[in-house]
């Protein structure tokens, strides 16, 4: 079973990405070859992590008052013993900041990517499609 774990702070965002991908692979989470948790912020991220490894964390970077997405994909890093889990990035900020050097750096160490909020449904299932080697059954277009 593989396991993919949404972390986003606007309980909105994180609802919607969840049923937009329950939906999207409806057929992978009936058949148990995918679980689907999420997490509020990056602190319960790294908790949920560290005792259930996901395949794949799709999470957003800016999430205050806590730490940050990208802080939590170091921590869990750390964790690891270097070991990276596969993370997408989320977010709104683009190149504002440090962020897009931030970023950079967490792709460097194993992060997979990441996408600007409003997050185009289809790029999001197919970045989730070829990080988790799963199909949903639709044709792409």
């Amino acid at each position: 079973m593989r396991r993919l774990l949404i972390v986003d702070d606007d309980v909105a965002i994180r609802a919607a990405l969840k049923e937009l991908l329950d939906l999207a692979f409806a057929a992978s989470i009936g058949s148990g070859e995918l679980l689907i948790d999420t997490a509020a912020d990056g602190e319960e991220a790294v908790e949920l992590a560290t005792d259930h490894p996901p395949d794949l964390m799709i999470m957003d970077v800016h999430m205050p008052p806590g730490i940050d997405g990208i802080e939590a994909f170091h921590r869990l890093r750390d964790r690891r013993n270097g070991q990276p889990v596969r993370t997408l990035f989320l977010t709104g900020y683009g190149s504002a900041g440090n962020v897009s050097e931030r970023l950079a750096d967490a792709i460097q160490l194993g992060a997979i990517g990441y996408l600007l909020k409003p997050v185009p449904l289809d790029d999001l299932r197919r970045r989730v499609e070829q990080a988790l080697g799963l199909g949903t059954g639709t044709s792409s277009g």
